[in-house]
């Protein structure tokens, strides 16, 4: 055999080959924190969440009475119980078309704009509700001594109960709107603006209420197409 031939190899010696030993240890990691989570933001701020919800569906409520108001007590298919249940923008529609069929010139125009502006301010309470808070950084984790504590106490139970969903006041939160990928509302400023807009348009929606319902059923402000008698057929406005 020449010096720079290789040798065959024989599958018999494969298999006498002895095997590379196993090794076999312990892997020694120190963890300093662990991520439990989830977390929430600090309670002023879910508060102010709560409350921009309970506004928001004030004014859904304020858009069914609206349409309740004019149906002159004639239209079952327009019951109170019924309308409530309906999406923010079939209200803001059934309204608006409402709207053009009873009133016209200046009282049209201003109702109009009140039940629009109801409607933006509806679509900022979306982004505020539906933003996703993501915490990272340091505070998205929580260090093992505070955890080992928590096991040890005389009720670990509760211990760790207050280690998981933690109200966390961070500069970690990350919010982000998913169907645009925009950063959400994230301090109190932003979420109570939200708030006072949608407080606002409740009360300027309940103010249109009365005032459309005494200018159809009393001709009082003028802008009625026609006066509707409340004991009479809505045919008959």
């Amino acid at each position: 055999m020449s010096g720079d031939e290789t040798p065959p190899v024989h599958h018999e010696d494969e298999l006498n080959h002895p095997a590379p030993p196993e090794v076999v240890g312990v892997l020694n990691v120190q963890l300093t924190s662990v991520a439990l989570g989830p977390d929430y933001p600090a309670t002023a701020i879910s508060a102010e969440i709560g409350r921009v919800a309970i506004a928001a569906a004030r004014v859904d409520e304020e858009y069914a009475l609206l349409l309740s108001a004019l149906h002159a007590g004639k239209r079952t298919d327009w019951d109170f119980e019924k309308l409530r249940r309906g999406s923010s923008r079939w209200l803001r529609d059934t309204s608006l078309d409402r709207l053009e069929e009873l009133f016209e010139e200046e009282l049209l125009e201003h109702a109009r704009d009140t039940v629009q502006a109801a409607y933006m301010a509806l679509d900022h309470r979306h982004i505020a509700m539906h933003s996703v808070w993501t915490l990272t950084g340091p505070d998205a984790t929580t260090p093992v001594p505070d955890l080992v504590a928590a096991l040890e106490s005389p009720d670990p139970d509760a211990a760790l109960a207050a280690l998981v969903g933690r109200d966390l006041d961070s500069e970690g939160w990350r919010m982000v709107h998913p169907r645009t990928g925009a950063p959400g509302p994230g301090s109190l400023a932003e979420l109570r603006s939200i708030r006072g807009d949608l407080e606002r348009a409740l009360n300027r929606l309940t103010e249109l209420r009365f005032r459309l319902a005494s200018a159809l059923y009393v001709g009082k402000p003028s802008g009625a197409r026609r006066v509707i008698s409340l004991d009479g057929n809505e045919s008959s406005a």
